[in-house]
């Protein structure tokens, strides 16, 4: 409009040099079709990008949305109770140093080796802080948790849901006319001792006694034999003595002695203790009592037993404890197994 306004004619050389410069402003412009690839930063001026879609792909901008609502690394477990999988939003393409998945867990999980694959990627050990295993029930169904990739032992670390040191319940079981009281959880090394709560224990058989076994192998066998050493104390009402006794070479573990009554009051209360049972040295799984009962004497009496024993093998790993009565079965009563958590 300059040159028709100053009577200035066209010619080749100056509309060379016009279209050039439209040459040039349009390969530096932002084409609202995506044909322009950018070529450097591009500074907004305090301006938003507005009406975005959630990203896609892991090079895309997420929204603002997606970060709050977790979509990048958070979603319902899928898979089994034991293998867990996990589909995020962008996919995962490898797995890296720090990165931290959540999932709403659907099972609880039942080994001590549970592992988790996100995104289709290859499935990795699921650990405890630490390293150390995971005991059946750390991954409990209807909780979120939490899962940190550790690099340097390519495995995942359990950030959530945190347990609580010191006791925790492990299981409870009570007795219906029942030949034995088996335990098989909670063993492996996640608790320093495990602690069974005997509660008002009756035999179905009157006057008889109350003893333990261990099993190495997870409960498919209980040690007898001459397994167990043992020194106890125990005493009566009756009698007002205490009395001391010990061997080299016991069957079980001694928890009543015999005349134990089985009438309502009579029957017995107590705990038991297993320490240092996950180590595989001279010094590992003792057993240490504490139980007190009425006799099936003519006027009961109150009667008490401590004892201290230990498997002799004590190289093994004690995985699986039974309770029992000496000749005939348990009528009734509760046995609560508790575990005294590693901080």
């Amino acid at each position: 409009m300059q040159d028709k306004a100053n009577s200035i004619l066209i010619n080749a050389s100056r509309m060379d040099e016009e279209f050039d410069g439209i040459a040039t402003g349009l390969s530096t412009a932002i084409t609202k079709d995506g044909q322009t690839t950018v070529t450097a930063d591009l500074p907004m001026a305090g301006f938003k990008h507005t009406g975005v879609a959630n990203a896609s792909a892991r090079n895309q901008y997420a929204t603002v949305a997606q970060v709050q609502d977790g979509a990048t690394a958070f979603a319902a477990a899928g898979g089994t109770a034991n293998a867990l999988t996990l589909t995020v939003g962008p996919a995962v393409t490898a797995y890296a140093a720090g990165q931290i998945f959540w999932a709403r867990l659907t099972a609880t999980n039942t080994s001590s080796a549970p592992t988790l694959a996100v995104s289709g990627l290859a499935a990795k050990t699921i650990k405890k802080r630490g390293g150390a295993p995971l005991v059946a029930g750390d991954l409990t169904s209807g909780d979120l948790a939490g899962f940190a990739y550790q690099s340097s032992t390519d495995d995942f670390r359990l950030v959530g849901p945190t347990k609580d040191t010191g006791l925790v319940l492990i299981e409870s079981q009570t007795a219906a006319n029942s030949a034995t009281l088996d335990f098989t959880s909670g063993f492996g090394g996640e608790f320093d001792e495990i602690l069974f709560e005997i509660v008002d224990l009756l035999p179905a058989t009157d006057g008889d006694g109350f003893i333990a076994r261990v099993s190495v192998d997870g409960g498919s066998s209980y040690a007898a034999g001459t397994a167990y050493e043992h020194f106890r104390i125990s005493g009566s009402s009756s009698a007002n003595t205490v009395i001391g006794g010990n061997s080299a070479g016991q069957a079980h573990a001694t928890l009543c002695l015999g005349h134990m009554g089985n009438v309502a009051g009579e029957g017995a209360s107590g705990w038991v203790r297993l320490l240092n049972n996950s180590a595989s040295a001279a010094g590992a799984n003792r057993i240490v009592s504490n139980v007190s009962y009425y006799t099936n004497d003519a006027t009961p009496a109150y009667a008490m037993v401590m004892g201290w024993s230990s498997y002799n093998g004590s190289a093994d790993d004690v995985n699986a404890f039974r309770f029992m009565c000496l000749t005939g079965n348990i009528a009734s009563g509760t046995i609560r197994q508790w575990g005294r958590r590693r901080a």
